[in-house]
């Protein structure tokens, strides 16, 4: 549904243009200021095309019954999800490593290297969580729990409370029909069960690793490294004994058997029994309706069936390790040390190739295409060059900069280069061929490998600096295209001082700026300081002893400790800002070299605002910016951008500290951000926000001057209002235009502004107002 404003709301454009007119010829009434966020590059990594994205090391996949596919996005700390038209989207974790969030949703709970999935028939979705040592639970509402693991690795709870129980990193889950969970609990050489009420037991292993048993009771059996657990359908259980080169199988009387592998490394045995093949590190395993059973033979860089009469066959693999295939039958494609498997109702197998970073399909007919992931790792994507920047994909964006033309550069950390969007909105790649590495200096720096660049930044001269962070370097691209080393010598560490600086180490360096006179600056992340490099090459510190502390301000900034710089930027009297990150600060060294404190007590935390920016509390700010009004922008943890004037004054300008995508067109303090890092402000006013876990860039306008409200009603004559005016319940703004409200927005009023062009814009929150830039 659309709701049409024009018989509410009607304005004649006469009436606009001569209010507009006496606005600027009598002056302004504010009633208050308002910046709106847009995204003006990235669509992020959520509903998008699975085939797009980055995934980094695809573990473990799971189907559901309704054809949803789930991957164990291992080093990103996510769980993906890819919906029957092949769209992905995050189920559970934020992609920030550690242990939180039970009981609230997944998407907002961290997670620790997830490496098995599995769904049940109820939709609940459970999680290996690895690193956490822990089972979690994601129940079709999206809310997470612990089920199994204290999250200290032991041994320890049988016959108790799973959540009681101390597990060593699982590695995988498996359902029943019943409900009962089964773990992969790999360093402690067994498996253990939960039952549906939540009483964890062992039903295979000793707790020695080894191989032993066959015949007997499974609880007496030894294994070895047991890396996956499967069910059928008739309740038994299947093991891969991945160190011992065998699948082992728990009947419903807990009696185990081998049903695959001689226990030599191998490959053979394909149109024979199972029992006879050698196999090379099993890793995953799946069974069908039929009773086949499907397995990934690791080593063997192949994918292994066993009939339920026991033969073996190779479905997918040619047994030599690499990537190729695509659109061919599966046996001929190449893969490369395949992890998880997972078959589903309608016999397609799904394969996650970990190692080429994809999750590869095999059809009912035996040919193979890639479903998800586009073989690069990381998170977001690599797209979109030529096009809108809106519609194109980066990868975790880092650094900021914005030239005198308008140009908006972006350091594409996970996609290894350097991305430009003209005033017009279009995007290009100036550096990088997006595959890690370093070459190319001498060349165009569209042919040059960088390594996860991090800062970028213009001189007056158009050159572009660049924050080459894991190649330990500063690069320079000249107008022409010319690419240049100019800082460090590839080799982290601290030298150089007083010399060339191309003879000098830095370490991970993180931020760059550059100030009036060209001298270049770089946050040396890892050395704690911050170095300047003239127009002539020579290298010094100008903060930062080199040791990471904090010491005080107020005398010589090389006296003083800084603790992990990420950000730095230069203001038009050259005085340098410092984001001290681990100290929760920012400094300034002024012209003579002297540092002090503008914001932050170094107490981590959100606290302050409207107050003196030196008594309010950061949260590891990532970056620093400075306008022409003196006015400083931060990076501040919390997913907040915070901004400091001229006098002082701390206030939050973007961000309402929820961890989330969300608040274009509305007012940038109702936004929700993912991680800011980095910040960038333009010469009209306007900043910039590197979203980085969103993988997009948000813009917030300058500010503009609210000249009155209307308050949600019919208001039906058309008097002229001073700004400041609130009109009374008589009154009527009409409108010549017609303007469509989603159904999202229905019961709301209408947001009325002029942009900084000009325009009349139009956002739906719970007033109209009217304004100018």
């Amino acid at each position: 549904m659309r709701v049409h404003i024009k018989p509410l709301l009607r304005l004649h454009l006469a009436f606009l243009f001569i209010f507009f007119y006496l606005l600027l010829l009598f002056g302004l009434t504010t009633s208050g200021l308002a910046q709106v966020i847009t995204t003006v590059a990235g669509f992020g990594s959520e509903n998008v095309p699975a085939t797009s994205t980055q995934l980094s090391e695809p573990f473990g996949v799971a189907v559901d019954g309704n054809g949803n596919l789930y991957i164990a996005d291992r080093a990103n700390h996510r769980i993906r999800k890819v919906n029957p038209s092949g769209m992905i989207t995050t189920v559970a974790g934020t992609g920030n490593q550690g242990y939180s969030g039970d009981g609230g949703l997944a998407t907002s709970a961290q997670l620790y290297s997830p490496f098995g999935v599995v769904v049940d028939g109820s939709g609940n979705l459970y999680i290996a969580d690895f690193g956490n040592c822990r089972i979690r639970k994601v129940s079709p509402s999206g809310i997470i729990t612990t089920v199994a693991g204290t999250g200290n690795a032991g041994y320890s709870g049988d016959g108790g409370p799973a959540t009681s129980a101390k597990l060593q990193y699982p590695l995988d889950v498996a359902v029943d029909g019943s409900g009962n969970l089964y773990i992969a609990d790999r360093d402690n050489y067994r498996i253990r069960k939960v039952n549906a009420s939540g009483v964890i037991t062992t039903v295979a292993g000793t707790g020695t690793y080894g191989y032993s048993g066959d015949g007997g009771l499974a609880t007496s059996a030894q294994l070895n490294n047991p890396y996956n657990v499967a069910v059928d359908g008739s309740g038994n259980l299947y093991i891969a004994d991945t160190y011992n080169n065998r699948i082992r199988k728990v009947d419903t009387f807990g009696v185990i058997t081998t049903v695959a592998g001689t226990g030599n490394q191998g490959y053979s045995g394909d149109g024979g029994q199972a029992t006879s093949a050698r196999l090379d590190f099993p890793y995953s395993m799946s069974v069908d309706g039929s009773g086949n059973l499907y397995f990934s033979d690791g080593n063997n860089h192949c994918i292994r069936k066993i009939s339920p009469s026991g033969v073996i066959t190779t479905i997918a693999g040619t047994g030599n390790g690499g990537y190729s295939g695509d659109g061919g039958p599966a046996t001929l494609a190449q893969l490369y040390y395949p992890f998880g498997v997972a078959i589903d109702g309608n016999g397609n197998l799904y394969i996650g190739d970990y190692t080429h970073n994809r999750i590869r399909q095999v059809n009912t007919s035996g040919i193979i295409t890639p479903v998800a992931g586009n073989g690069t790792k990381g998170i977001g994507g690599y797209s979109g060059d030529g096009e809108q920047a809106t519609f194109a994909q980066l990868s975790e964006p880092y650094g900021l900069t914005v030239d005198s033309n308008g140009n908006l550069y972006i350091a594409d950390r996970n996609n290894h280069c350097i991305r430009k969007v003209s005033p017009s909105g279009i995007i290009t790649t100036v550096a990088g061929t997006g595959n890690a590495g370093y070459n190319g200096d001498g060349g165009q720096a569209t042919s040059a490998q960088l390594y996860s660049p991090t800062g970028v930044a213009v001189d007056g001269n158009g050159n572009l600096y660049i924050a080459d962070r894991d190649n330990h370097r500063v690069r320079k691209v000249s107008p022409s295209g010319g690419i240049m080393t100019i800082s460090g010598t590839g080799d982290a560490g601290y030298s150089g001082d007083g010399g060339q600086a191309t003879s000098a180490q830095l370490y991970t360096p993180f931020g760059v700026t550059v100030d009036g006179n060209d001298n270049l600056y770089i946050a040396d992340f890892g050395n704690h300081c911050i170095r300047k490099v003239s127009p002539s090459g020579i290298i010094t510190t100008v903060a930062g002893t080199g040791n990471a502390g904090y010491n005080g301000d107020g005398g010589q900034a090389t006296s003083t400790q800084l603790d992990s710089p990420t950000g730095v930027a230069v203001d038009g009297n050259g005085n340098l800002y410092i984001a001290d990150q681990y100290n929760h600060r920012i400094r300034k060294v002024n012209t003579s070299g002297r540092i002090i404190t503008v914001a932050g007590t170094g107490s981590p935390g959100l606290f302050g605002d409207g107050g003196q920016a030196i008594s309010a509390w950061l949260y590891y700010p990532t970056d620093v910016a400075i306008d022409g009004s003196d006015n400083l922008y931060i990076a501040n943890g919390f997913n907040r951008i915070r901004k400091v004037n001229s006098s002082g004054v701390i206030t939050t300008v973007a961000g309402t500290g929820a961890y989330g995508y969300g608040g274009d067109g509305g007012p940038a303090t109702s936004a929700w951000l993912r991680s800011p890092f980095g910040v960038a402000v333009d010469g009209s006013g306007n900043f910039y926000i590197a979203d980085l876990n969103n993988h997009r860039i948000r813009k917030v306008s300058a500010p503009y001057n609210v000249c009155f409200s209307l308050k949600a009603g019919n208001w039906t004559d058309t008097s002229v209002w001073s700004c400041g005016r609130v009109p009374v319940s008589t009154d009527t703004v009409q409108i010549n235009h017609p303007v469509s409200l989603p159904d999202s927005y229905q019961g709301h009023a209408l947001n009325m502004y002029f942009g900084v062009n000009g325009r009349l814009l139009m956002n739906a929150y719970s007033r109209v107002e009217l304004g100018l830039p």
